[in-house]
């Protein structure tokens, strides 16, 4: 029970109660499943792992940097509590999944939740691309609506060379199109959790046309970080097989390819990123990683602590070791 009101909460909190519920949203139904849930959640607190990690402690850490950042650094003292009441559905997300996810099949039925929702935003967006959108910078500031409020899932915004162009979005915490690039990006290695060795029509189906359609989703969104972030992760998928030189050689590669297509949306990638390692730095990959990265470190957690079945330690093995890519200068970049 617990585990199932769990998806469908973050399904509920990702696509929003309008696009699940309808008109029943206005209940409040997605409170009323948070509720009950933490009711249910709580006679298996002491069976899970949460207080066993350090995540833990840096989740506390970041609610009260939340709260205290906006009273002292915005010098705002009546703005902490509403900063730290936004902060509370990310940090209820990781107790949900420290709590209920406590199986390979669980960490798969979570990871596929999490693929379905990338999938449900992509299709959408490709509908409107094809119907709605317009498809050149004239019909855009020729139209009856202003070219940046064109669709809910795309965002309109033009480059440097004042041309309209569209980005793909989500809808409730994913209304950006930089915040969905980070949750495709997150996802991507998770995939591999579906992976099989010596059944290649299962591999096909069920993890290279799903990472594909994600990358089209990725490409769609147009960010910056995004591909800076699916660069790094083919070096580190790649240098333990093929050396450092030539992974570098092939993100190189990857890099002058996606700068030659204009992936960004004709907006320059290098001074992004010049202007990333201007405003972090060192540190800033750190305090990201555990911004966006706690959910899915309690995944990792979790399914480290597991002794799955033999025919399925490969590709859980080798789930996680794409999916810590997502750490560090992944999450830096894309933040």
């Amino acid at each position: 029970m617990g585990f199932f009101l769990s998806i469908l909460y973050l399904v509920t909190y990702y696509l929003t109660p309008v696009a699940i519920f309808g008109s029943f949203a206005d209940y409040r139904i997605e409170l009323i499943i948070a509720a009950f849930l933490l009711i249910v959640s709580l006679p298996a607190l002491n069976e899970s792992f949460i207080f066993k990690t350090p995540q833990s402690l840096a989740l506390i850490g970041l609610g009260a940097a939340t709260f205290f950042s906006v009273v002292f650094g915005m010098h705002w003292a009546g703005g902490g509590l509403p900063a730290f009441l936004q902060f509370i559905p990310n940090a209820f997300a990781y107790f949900l999944v420290c709590v209920h996810c406590n199986s390979i099949k669980r960490l798969r039925i979570l990871v596929l939740m999490m693929l379905l929702v990338c999938l449900f935003v992509i299709a959408h967006g490709a509908i409107d691309l094809q119907h709605t959108v317009p498809v050149s910078t004239d019909q855009a500031e020729n139209g009856d609506v202003p070219p940046e409020n064109i669709s809910p899932y795309f965002l309109g915004m033009s480059n440097s060379a004042n041309q309209w162009f569209y980005r793909l979005k989500g809808l409730g915490e994913i209304d950006d199109p930089n915040d969905f690039a980070q949750l495709i990006v997150c996802v991507l290695p998770l995939v591999f959790i579906f992976w099989s060795p010596e059944k290649t029509l299962r591999n096909f189906l069920f993890v290279l046309l799903p990472v594909s359609a994600l990358l089209y989703g990725a490409y769609l969104t147009h960010s910056r970080g995004a591909i800076m972030a699916l660069l790094a992760m083919v070096f580190v998928a790649t240098r333990r097989r093929l050396g450092t030189v030539p992974s570098l050689l092939i993100v190189g590669a990857l890099f002058a390819a996606a700068s030659a297509l204009h992936v960004a949306g004709g907006r320059d990638i290098l001074s992004r990123l010049a202007k990333i390692a201007q405003l972090f730095g060192a540190r800033a990959c750190n305090y990201s990683r555990l911004i966006h990265c706690s959910v899915w470190d309690s995944v990792r957690c979790r399914t480290m602590q597991v002794k799955p079945p033999t025919t399925h330690s490969w590709s859980a093995r080798r789930s996680l070791e794409l999916s810590d890519c997502t750490s560090g200068p992944c999450s830096c970049f894309l933040q």
